[in-house]
């Protein structure tokens, strides 16, 4: 989906479930993996993945809420070139979520969010919409950031 624009990306999976996102990321040349996830369960099977692929020394794994990850993100001024959102369905993307992800997003980066295909995309904070795709009950959208001087 994202072709050679992971390579030697710093990418952010948010809701990572499985890890499969960000995992797959640094398979095809991601520089970078932070992989959050509140799941103990979960936490356990992406680290073993991390372990037997390898990733180790490119891939950070984080057991808290995305929202306490992003808010110890922005103080620390992390920045990423990919931000994948899979959030359950049932409960989408917070407010807290929706009005800080730009914070993270590089200038020029991406934005994914999954979501059910009958939902409308969510809106954020400094964040326009460019792509959609749809398979099944699902689609992902992309967003960009808002240049510099346009209205929100």
């Amino acid at each position: 989906m994202l072709g050679s624009r992971v390579v030697g990306a710093r990418i952010l999976d948010l809701y990572a479930g499985s890890g499969a996102l960000g995992l797959e990321a640094l398979s095809r040349g991601a520089a970078e993996a932070v992989l959050v996830e509140v799941n103990g369960e979960a936490i356990r099977a992406i680290g073993h993945n991390i372990r037997e692929l390898e990733f180790q020394d490119r891939a950070v794994l984080k057991k808290m809420t995305v929202e306490r990850f992003l808010e110890e993100a922005i103080v620390h001024g992390g920045r990423f070139s990919v931000i994948f959102c899979d959030p359950p369905w049932a409960h989408g993307l917070s407010e807290a979520v929706r009005r800080t992800l730009y914070c993270l997003v590089e200038t020029e980066g991406l934005v994914l969010v999954e979501h059910q295909k009958s939902d409308a995309p969510p809106l954020l904070t400094q964040l326009t919409p460019t792509r959609d795709r749809a398979w099944g009950d699902t689609r992902v959208t992309w967003y960009q950031a808002i240049a510099k001087g346009d209205l929100i």
